[in-house]
C-alpha cells in the first residue's frame, strides 16, 4: 500500500477517460457505417439501372374520327 490517494484517483480517472474515449470512438464509427449504408444503396441503384427501351412512334389509326372523344371539362 505504498500508493497515495491522489495516484489511485487519477489512475482510476484515466482508466475511465480511456474507456469513454474508446466507447465514443466506437459510436462514431457505428454512426459512420449507418450513414454509409444508404449512400452505397443509392450508388448501386444508379449504376445498375437498366436503360429504357426506345418506343416506336405510333401513328393515328383514325378509329375515333367519326365519334370523337368528348371533352372532360
Amino acid at each position: 500500500m505504498g500508493e497515495n490517494l491522489a495516484s489511485v484517483v487519477v489512475g482510476d480517472y484515466l482508466v475511465d477517460v480511456q474507456y469513454e474515449l474508446l466507447e465514443a470512438g466506437a459510436m462514431i464509427c457505428l454512426g459512420g457505417l449507418i450513414l454509409l449504408v444508404p449512400l452505397i444503396m443509392i450508388i448501386l441503384t444508379l449504376t445498375q439501372r437498366k436503360t429504357k427501351e426506345t418506343l416506336e412512334a405510333l401513328e393515328p389509326t383514325g378509329a375515333s374520327a367519326g365519334d370523337p372523344i368528348p371533352p372532360t371539362t
